[in-house]
This record gives C-alpha cells, structure tokens and sequence, in this order.
C-alpha cells in the first residue's frame, strides 16, 4: 500500500511480515494440466476464483481500480468492483435511504450489471494524514 493510517504502524508491520512468507506446495505440486475454467452465478471464468471489492483500491496503488481491471481482464477471472464503479457484478453498500438504493439498483440495471453483491458492513475509516494532503 502507498499509505496507511495515522502513525503507520501497521503497514509497516505488514510489510514486514509478507516479506517473511513464502509458499511451497507439498501436495499436489503437478497440477499445472488441470483445467479451472468455471461459471461463476452463471459467468464464465478461467479459473474459480474472482477480485473482490476493493474500497479505495488506489491506497494500495496510484492507478487503482484500472489495475485492477486490467489484472481480472488479462487473466480472464470476473472482478465485483465497488458501488461507485463499473464491472459485471455491482457491489452495493446498502445506503440508510431507501430511495438512494433503488436509484443505484435501477441504474445498476440499465447500465447492464448482472449481478448484485450486497455488502452489509463496512470497517471504519482510520485517520489517513497522508491521503488527507
């Protein structure tokens, strides 16, 4: 991530501890013929897996979302982007109005989602100094 929250703590404490992860496989380690193509809730995927929302994805990254399109694209995987964002499967946060939820859905709906991924919560916010300047 480019920036993290108040004194940083905790992005350089990640930093450091993915540097010390690796990964093996000790099972299965010959599995590169097996084919993973799939539908997911009826799309087609290369593989069974796809890019969950990302809220505010350029903190991870300058370009973002766009980098993250790109990836889902390039390797032909669906990607559910977030509410304010265009993609196959919409995520919607259910806003406290009612009515501004219908209007997301509708749009939703012309703009050719086909799919809903409803998010019922959301992690608070930490004071982001850095993202504030």
């Amino acid at each position: 991530f480019n920036s993290g929250a108040e004194t940083l703590s905790a992005l350089d404490r990640n930093r450091s501890d993915w540097m010390r992860i690796g990964f093996r496989p000790r099972v299965l380690p010959n599995i590169a013929a097996t084919p993973m193509k799939c539908r997911i809730m009826g799309a087609e995927s290369s593989m069974p897996v796809f890019i969950a929302p990302a809220a505010a994805a350029r903190l991870g990254h300058k370009d973002g979302e766009l980098c993250l399109a790109s990836g889902a694209a390039h390797m032909d995987i669906l990607q559910c982007v977030c509410t304010y964002s265009q993609s196959l499967f919409f995520q919607l946060y259910v806003p406290k109005i009612k009515e501004d939820a219908k209007k997301l859905i509708v749009g939703a709906n012309a703009a050719g989602f086909k799919a809903f991924v409803v998010t019922v919560d959301s992690a608070v916010i930490g004071k982001r100094d850095d993202d504030d300047r």
